[in-house]
């Protein structure tokens, strides 16, 4: 959902992703205040936030985009009659999760580490098996290898003894 950037935001706000920043922020830290069950007036806690006129002249720029918003999201209903809300179950349990930015986190997908620990002992094993059968073949070649020379060197010694016994 997209909006005019108003005159009056220009005030408080730099840009368009300045004043998304503010209206999430504001939703995070007021919705945990909505009563979850009844319909209320937000403007009310607004109110009780900054007791002075002045003092609420930002949110008043953003008041009525804040609440599109969490219509959106599906987190309150809203009646364009009375300006009355209600929470929705989305938006009690964005409330329960302690605002809207630790109910996104609580979204994100966890890591799962009894799935993760099998899998990378699993190729630590796999890895090893065949580092060590790798070493093993070549060792073995290399005995062989060895043992081959080994018989050659001692049929030359045997051959070099005979030779030896014969001389005079």
């Amino acid at each position: 959902m997209t909006f005019e950037f108003t005159k009056e935001q220009k005030e408080f706000f730099k840009d368009e992703s300045d004043k998304s920043k503010y209206i999430h922020d504001w939703i995070d830290k007021n919705i945990v205040k909505f009563p979850s069950y009844k319909p209320f007036y937000p403007f009310d806690i607004v109110r009780d936030e900054f007791p002075k006129h002045e003092q609420r002249a930002k949110v008043n720029t953003i008041f009525s985009e804040a609440l599109d918003i969490m219509v959106d999201y599906g987190y309150i209903e809203r009646n364009y009659n009375t300006m009355y809300v209600v929470m929705k179950e989305l938006g009690i349990q964005v409330k329960e999760a302690g605002g809207y930015y630790k109910y996104l986190e609580s979204k994100k997908e966890k890591i799962d580490w009894y799935k993760i620990i099998p899998i990378i002992l699993t190729s630590i094993s796999v890895i090893s098996v065949i580092t060590f059968g790798l070493l093993n073949q070549k060792k073995t070649k290399r005995t062989e290898e060895l043992e081959v020379n080994n018989k050659i060197l001692i049929k030359r010694i045997d051959s070099l003894v005979k030779v030896n016994k014969t001389a005079p």
